[in-house]
């Protein structure tokens, strides 16, 4: 909690968004793990957050890690805590969230593509194919890693199921906090 003129007020922190990861992760950390009151900023994009952060404007930011790695490597923020269940090879230093002493979880903003449900099954073998070569290039690998990214690719059923999995388990989060779109 922050103090203003001697009275607790609740936490303010921006996110890149109503509904996005970023801001169901905080308020399930935040509110169902923690219990405490925090006032959720919606601002258009992370960098917008951030530079709040960075001048003092806003209590923290839930974003995206590429979005800070640099900012917190050059000292213009202070990492809290990651989301994800193990510690972001980009930033070594920061704690995950159970480390840090909240609920654990592992929440990631993820980034897919998506077809037509009447793409042929070769072209989404040639895409497939095409974005497992690109994030395993070592360079690009290297690239995506050092700014926070831990690249995945996930094919046909596996993307099924993980987007139906995320689907389920923020639907249960934005039911259990009441949330809505003007939140």
């Amino acid at each position: 909690m922050a103090r203003c003129s001697g009275d607790i007020r609740p936490v303010s922190y921006g996110t890149v968004g109503i509904g996005t990861t970023p801001h169901l992760s905080a308020e399930r950390i935040f509110k169902l793990g923690a219990g405490l009151a925090v006032n959720h900023v919606p601002h258009r994009g992370a960098g917008p957050a951030l530079n709040d952060v960075a001048g003092g404007h806003l209590d923290l930011a839930s974003v995206a890690l590429p979005a800070a790695t640099e900012l917190v490597k050059s000292g213009k923020v202070t990492g809290l805590a990651v989301t994800s269940s193990k510690r972001a090879p980009s930033l070594p230093n920061v704690p995950t969230v159970a480390e840090a002493g909240f609920a654990a979880g592992d929440d990631a903003t993820w980034v897919a593509l998506f077809l037509p449900v009447a793409a042929s099954p070769a072209l989404i073998a040639k895409i497939d194919a095409d974005v497992n070569a690109a994030i395993e290039a070592p360079d690009v690998k290297e690239s995506l890693e050092k700014i926070g990214f831990s690249p995945v690719g996930r094919a046909g059923g596996n993307a099924k199921d993980f987007v139906r999995t995320e689907v389920v388990k923020w639907g249960e989060v934005v039911k259990k906090l009441g949330l809505r779109v003007d939140n």
